[in-house]
């Protein structure tokens, strides 16, 4: 698993100040990783997240307590 995100400058609270359910792609620009490695993730359950029909969506109350757990 990447550790960039553990070393990024900003807290996990202000990656997702004022958002609702986020994309892959959202997530992956917040994370500052890879689409794929938010797929290969998710793929393998290692990530919390939803889906809303058929898109994968990520809760950043759950993506925050996530991160903090691996720190």
């Amino acid at each position: 698993m990447s550790k960039r995100f553990s070393n990024n400058q900003h807290s996990s609270a202000k990656l997702f100040d004022n958002q609702g359910l986020l994309t892959t792609e959202q997530l992956s620009e917040a994370l500052q990783i890879p689409v794929k490695t938010i797929r290969d993730w998710t793929f393998k359950r290692q990530i919390p997240f939803k889906k809303v029909g058929r898109a994968v969506r990520f809760l950043p109350s759950e993506i925050e307590h996530w991160i903090n757990q691996r720190k």
